[in-house]
């Protein structure tokens, strides 16, 4: 499914950041370091959802153009939620061994 691959990119980046910002010595539990991530991922964000549909032969335009079509659809409704639900878990994973 293509929401799948787009919100895994997502995760697969925010993991990255959090690697750098470990092997940098950054306190995560720093609210100003916290900020700041928040502030590196939303800057990739984007491009490495780009990058990752458009490696599956899709644009960012038809992705958007197909959740818009097809946010009234209890089915693709509940699969985005299920996906959206994996991920908070994936990057509250990613929270805990930032403490470590």
């Amino acid at each position: 499914e293509v929401a799948q691959v787009y919100i895994d990119s997502l995760t697969v980046k925010m993991t990255e950041l959090v690697s750098d910002y470990k092997e940098q010595g950054k306190d995560l539990q720093n609210p100003a370091v916290q900020q700041q991530l928040n502030v590196d991922f939303s800057e990739h964000a984007q491009k490495s959802g780009e990058d990752a549909l458009l490696a599956i032969g899709t644009s960012m335009k038809q992705f958007e153009t197909s959740v818009k079509a097809h946010s009234e659809n209890p089915t693709v409704n509940k699969s985005i939620q299920e996906i959206q639900m994996k991920q908070q878990q994936d990057l509250m994973g990613i929270g805990s061994a930032a403490n470590n």
